[in-house]
Protein backbone atom coordinates (compact mmCIF):
# COMPACT_ATOMS: atom_id res chain seq x y z
CA UNK A 1 0.00 0.00 0.00
CA UNK A 2 1.38 3.61 -0.59
CA UNK A 3 1.64 5.94 1.80
CA UNK A 4 2.43 9.63 2.58
CA UNK A 5 0.09 10.39 -0.42
CA UNK A 6 -1.51 14.26 0.40
CA UNK A 7 -4.05 16.12 -1.41
CA UNK A 8 -3.04 18.23 -4.56
CA UNK A 9 -4.82 21.11 -2.47
CA UNK A 10 -1.97 20.33 -0.08
CA UNK A 11 0.90 20.28 -2.62
CA UNK A 12 0.01 23.53 -4.31
CA UNK A 13 0.63 25.32 -0.85
CA UNK A 14 4.04 23.37 -0.68
CA UNK A 15 5.32 24.24 -4.21
CA UNK A 16 4.43 27.75 -3.45
CA UNK A 17 6.10 27.68 -0.61
CA UNK A 18 9.50 26.02 -2.29
CA UNK A 19 9.93 28.21 -5.02
CA UNK A 20 10.74 30.85 -2.90
CA UNK A 21 14.21 31.62 -2.37
CA UNK A 22 14.09 33.06 1.17
CA UNK A 23 12.96 31.32 4.04
CA UNK A 24 10.61 33.17 6.48
CA UNK A 25 9.21 32.86 9.84
CA UNK A 26 7.55 34.97 12.15
CA UNK A 27 9.09 35.70 15.92
CA UNK A 28 7.90 37.67 18.69
CA UNK A 29 9.71 41.03 19.42
CA UNK A 30 11.92 39.78 22.34
CA UNK A 31 13.36 37.48 19.87
CA UNK A 32 14.66 39.99 17.77
CA UNK A 33 18.32 40.17 18.66
CA UNK A 34 18.70 36.63 18.91
CA UNK A 35 17.77 36.15 14.93
CA UNK A 36 19.34 38.85 13.56
CA UNK A 37 22.58 37.75 15.21
CA UNK A 38 21.53 34.29 13.53
CA UNK A 39 21.56 36.06 9.84
CA UNK A 40 17.99 36.78 10.09
CA UNK A 41 16.77 40.37 8.48
CA UNK A 42 13.11 42.08 9.21
CA UNK A 43 10.81 41.39 6.57
CA UNK A 44 8.02 43.22 8.18
CA UNK A 45 6.71 44.48 11.33
CA UNK A 46 2.95 43.26 12.77
CA UNK A 47 1.50 44.62 15.25
CA UNK A 48 2.55 42.06 17.21
CA UNK A 49 5.02 39.69 16.02
CA UNK A 50 8.15 40.31 13.40
CA UNK A 51 8.26 38.16 10.09
CA UNK A 52 11.80 37.62 9.44
CA UNK A 53 13.59 36.45 6.33
CA UNK A 54 17.14 35.29 5.04
CA UNK A 55 18.22 33.51 1.81
CA UNK A 56 18.10 29.66 1.75
CA UNK A 57 20.91 27.56 2.29
CA UNK A 58 22.53 26.60 -1.06
CA UNK A 59 21.48 22.79 -0.50
CA UNK A 60 18.04 23.37 0.46
CA UNK A 61 17.54 25.98 -2.37
CA UNK A 62 18.77 23.29 -4.96
CA UNK A 63 16.71 20.72 -3.30
CA UNK A 64 13.20 23.06 -3.53
CA UNK A 65 14.08 24.00 -7.14
CA UNK A 66 14.55 20.19 -8.29
CA UNK A 67 11.26 19.79 -6.77
CA UNK A 68 9.95 22.88 -8.23
CA UNK A 69 10.62 21.37 -12.09
CA UNK A 70 8.53 17.95 -10.94
CA UNK A 71 5.84 19.82 -10.16
CA UNK A 72 5.71 21.95 -12.67
CA UNK A 73 5.98 19.45 -15.47
CA UNK A 74 3.86 17.22 -13.79
CA UNK A 75 1.24 20.20 -13.48
CA UNK A 76 1.70 21.49 -16.88
CA UNK A 77 2.52 24.48 -15.40
CA UNK A 78 -0.40 24.90 -12.71
CA UNK A 79 -2.97 23.13 -15.04
CA UNK A 80 -5.46 21.01 -13.61
CA UNK A 81 -4.53 18.24 -16.09
CA UNK A 82 -1.42 16.30 -14.69
CA UNK A 83 0.96 16.35 -17.78
CA UNK A 84 2.15 13.10 -19.18
CA UNK A 85 4.66 11.59 -21.96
Amino acid sequence: MIRDLFPREDLAGLARKRRRSNQFKTVKPEDLADYEQKGWAISKKNKKSIRMSRPKPKAIYLEDRVFSIGWDSRTCQGNEEPFSV
